[in-house]
Parts: structure tokens; sequence; C-alpha cells
């Protein structure tokens, strides 16, 4: 596949075998995954906040599961990175996506959508999939719990430059030997140093 193929390589979104939409991927980048900061975000509880990433490197299109809690199939094999290629089928929760070569396939701009929505957007190029009502209700249960999760906001002043946001802790895994008290552990990663510091925290 050549660099000016990247240009024009786009999928094609069905569930239960009703195509849904077409849609031009960025080179650059194109990110999948339930919330509208994706580029394509798929509404259903079965795909994470976060799922997959797919980007053109090096002459060919790199598949990348994004630590998915269901994870991602590849022609019906579960994979965490692979390059893929023309007629490749993924297969992100209950949605399957083809790659297929569509100059007509257009990016979709739904950047007032997400204003409204008051959510913040990697692309103002975003195709929202409705979740079908018969699932509403656990997707509802599913924003109660996202709702739940410990969130940080934070303001770090660090190598010349300020950073502010917020992170909801979404992930994560059982301790061997549990600690006491909650410990807030951080990493810092910039060219070839990372710092780390550990802080216990107080109510």
């Amino acid at each position: 596949m050549s660099g000016s193929d990247s240009q024009d390589l786009a999928i094609e979104i069905t569930r239960n075998g009703k195509i849904l939409s077409r849609v031009r991927l960025e080179p650059k980048g194109t990110y999948i995954g339930r919330m509208a900061e994706n580029q394509i975000a798929l509404d259903d509880p079965e795909v994470s906040r976060s799922h997959a990433f797919l980007s053109f490197k090096a002459g060919s299109w790199i598949l990348e599961d994004q630590h998915s809690e269901n994870g991602v199939l590849l022609n019906g094999r579960k994979t965490v990175k692979s390059p893929v290629k023309l007629g490749d089928v993924l297969r992100v929760g209950p949605f399957d996506l083809k790659l297929l070569v569509d100059p007509t396939a257009r990016k979709i701009d739904v950047s007032t959508q997400l204003q409204e929505a008051d959510q913040p957007s990697r692309s103002e190029h975003t195709v929202m999939m409705q979740v079908p009502e018969y699932l509403q209700k656990s997707v509802e249960q599913s924003a109660k719990k996202s709702a739940a999760l410990p969130k940080l906001g934070y303001h770090l002043h660090a190598f010349g430059k300020n950073f502010e946001g917020q992170i909801t802790f979404e992930q994560g895994k059982r301790l061997d030997t549990p600690t006491a008290e909650p410990i807030l552990e951080l990493r810092l990663s910039y060219g070839p140093y990372v710092l780390y510091k550990k802080i216990p925290l107080e109510s």
C-alpha cells in the first residue's frame, strides 16, 4: 500500500450486518472508542472509552489495542498490535470495521454536538454511533460506574511548559499485598528521563 493510498483508506462500520457509516482514516492517527473524544466513537458498553488506535507508519497501517477491556479481533483473532491491510475486518465490541479504499468517504464534523455535550475532542471529525434503545439501561449503568471512578485534576509545570487536565482512573489490577493507606504513584517521562514520586494521600 503506497503513501498516497493511505489518504483514501476508509473504514466501513457495520453492526449485525447493517452498514452504519464509512469514515476516512487519519494517517496521523485515528482513535476508536466509546467516548466522544475519539475520531470514531462507538456508543456501546462493550466498547472501552479508548479501545483501539490506527496509524500509518513507515508505509503500513498499524492497529494497536489501547488496553481495552474486551480486546480487538483482527479477522477473528485477538491482537494487541498488528499491521493491517485492505480487506481486513476489525471487531470492536458488537461492531465490524472493514478496511477499504473509498475516496468519497467523508470526515463527519460533529464538533457542535461535542460542544453541546461539553466533552473535549481529539478531532472535530468524529462519527457518533447511537446506542440502541434496548441497551440504554446498560449504558446508564456504565455511566454511573464511570462517575464513581477516582478522578485527578492536575496543573503541572515541567520542561518550561504548563500542563492542565483531568485523569479518570478506569483500569487497574489487584495487589498481592494490599496497601494500608492510599498512595498516589506518579511517573513523568520526557526524552531519556523518567521521574518518579510516591505521595501518601490524606483526606
